[in-house]
């Protein structure tokens, strides 16, 4: 028993046969976003109501509800109109989010198989939500143990979309890169769990403003995933605890080593001495503590008294007076130590 119409003006009422209401649902559009209040032949002691379902302007299909109890009153009729608008929210939502899924990756492929990206896509992107002065951070995930077909990356792939919803995921050989908008989402909190789960290992770049700029620091996690494989008992590594490895690495890739040296500083890495060794970790804690004698006497757990005999015998091997160091010498003697000191290893 439909109620009366001045209770919910919105409703369009029906009492229709079967073949007339046939005929209503195969254009069902004639109601718009109105319910449908209708009795049928076959079951004339009840009354359904039903409203449209729109995504895009189309109708996609419809819900509905009828009175099995009581006869429909005003507040389930407003109901039904709440559930039908909320449904079509997430609908909308859902398709955008799909759509900035697809670009995203798209955009983000692009970018580490260093090509531009088109402007449309850009554009696009960027009304989706995607603003380049957003901060962003990649994460790498390293599959190489587990990938053996583009099958089995497209399974990987499909896990971690699902702890990065909204992100940027795209796969890159035996990795799976992923752009976080840090604005938008924060690191997944369960993602060590993740990994476990499936024995996986990872590096995190540093923030950085503009996705664009993934093309500089999807390497930057990308390396950390390397080393983070290396080093079982950690998942998941950060790239500022392993930069320098990264520099010393690239360093002697391009056989600069020599030539960045300070030859003295050389010549006590190489001395059979282990004297003459220490004085190279010696210098580098001196440097890095700000010429601090009780600072770094601490971090070496030496006595001060040794610690200043080794100091005044690294300034007679180097001929320099430490307290007279410019920026750029301190620069260079640090790097130097670094890159022969065993412990940077």
């Amino acid at each position: 028993r439909p109620p009366r119409s001045t209770l919910f003006p919105y409703t369009t009422l029906f009492r229709s046969s079967t073949e007339e209401w046939k005929k209503l649902s195969a254009n069902f559009t004639v109601a718009g976003s109105k319910p449908v209040l209708y009795t049928a032949e076959r079951d004339p002691n009840h009354t359904y109501c039903s409203i449209s379902l729109f995504n895009e302007g189309k109708r996609i299909g419809s819900i509905g509800t009828m009175d099995s109890h009581a006869p429909l009153d005003q507040e389930q009729l407003e109901l039904l109109c709440v559930v039908r608008d909320m449904l079509e929210v997430y609908l909308r939502n859902e398709m955008i989010s799909s759509a900035s899924d697809e670009l995203a990756s798209i955009a983000l492929s692009s970018i580490i198989n260093g090509n531009s990206v088109p402007s449309a896509i850009t554009d696009e992107l960027l009304s989706l939500g995607w603003d380049d002065n957003d901060e962003f951070e990649v994460t790498a995930f390293d599959f190489s143990d587990i990938v053996r077909s583009d099958t089995e990356m497209a399974s990987c792939l499909s896990l971690v979309k699902m702890q990065f919803p909204n992100a940027m995921v795209a796969p890159f050989i035996d990795q799976v890169i992923v752009c976080t908008d840090l604005t938008r989402q924060n690191r997944c909190s369960s993602l060590t769990s993740f990994m476990e789960q499936y024995d996986l290992y990872g590096g995190v770049s540093y923030p950085f403003v503009g996705f664009d700029n993934c093309s500089i620091y999807w390497k930057q996690a990308s390396y950390a995933a390397s080393i983070s494989g290396k080093n079982k008992d950690i998942r998941i590594k950060e790239y500022r605890d392993v930069q320098f490895k990264h520099m010393k690495k690239v360093i002697l890739k391009d056989n600069a080593c020599d030539v960045l040296l300070i030859p003295s500083l050389a010549s006590l890495a190489n001395s059979s001495k282990k004297s003459d060794r220490i004085l190279i970790t010696c210098l580098k804690a001196y440097l890095l503590n700000g010429r601090s004698l009780s600072r770094t006497s601490l971090s070496l757990k030496v006595h001060r008294n040794t610690l200043i005999y080794r100091i005044r015998r690294l300034e007679e091997i180097l001929q320099l007076n430490f307290d007279l160091l410019t920026d750029d010498q301190m620069a260079a003697m640090i790097l130097s130590c670094c890159l022969v000191d065993s412990d940077t290893n």
